[in-house]
């Protein structure tokens, strides 16, 4: 970050009265509506590939901005997550040792949904058959997902497969 932005925000910060951590993510969750105008009006409907790199390439960045170099902690979680769900398939397993290892990094769901997928259809709830995932995602759509710029900061509060039909529209 730039001394003249640093300075910028804490001015501002001051002239109102916050701290500079709470403006900037006040300023990130704002950013991520006229993101999601650029999304709609340039890569809506577009090469899904394409949409996913958006996400990743803006929600990173915001979180860079917020974090810095410790962007590592989510870069590290999505992975761990993947290759979880890699190893050990939609099983009860992988649910445990995603929930154990990300409590906080929210992405406990993408197992749930993962291991839901895996189940018979007569036994979920009606909420758990409309996001049950019977593919697991792409390391892409997982990166997609998790830095998706209009939550990244608070994390995904959505469903993989929400994600999955938006991108996939």
């Amino acid at each position: 970050m730039s001394e003249e932005t640093g300075g910028i925000i804490t001015k501002f910060s001051e002239s109102i009265g916050v701290t500079e951590p709470a403006l900037k993510l006040i300023l990130t969750v704002f950013a991520g509506y006229p993101l999601a105008l650029v999304h709609r009006k340039y890569l809506y409907g577009k090469e899904v590939s394409l949409q996913h790199l958006f996400f990743i390439l803006t929600g990173f960045s915001l979180g860079y901005w917020n974090y810095g170099s410790n962007m590592y902690h989510c870069v590290f979680t999505i992975f761990f997550t993947y290759c979880t769900l890699l190893l050990l398939k939609g099983t009860a397993i992988s649910v445990a040792v995603t929930f154990v290892f990300s409590f906080l990094y929210l992405l406990i769901g993408v197992a749930y949904d993962y291991y839901d997928g895996h189940q018979p259809l007569d036994t979920l709830s009606a909420d758990s058959k409309k996001v049950a995932l019977q593919k697991r995602p792409s390391l892409l759509e997982l990166f997609g997902h998790s830095f998706f710029p209009a939550a990244f900061i608070v994390g995904p509060q959505f469903p993989m497969k929400r994600y999955l039909e938006f991108s996939q529209l």
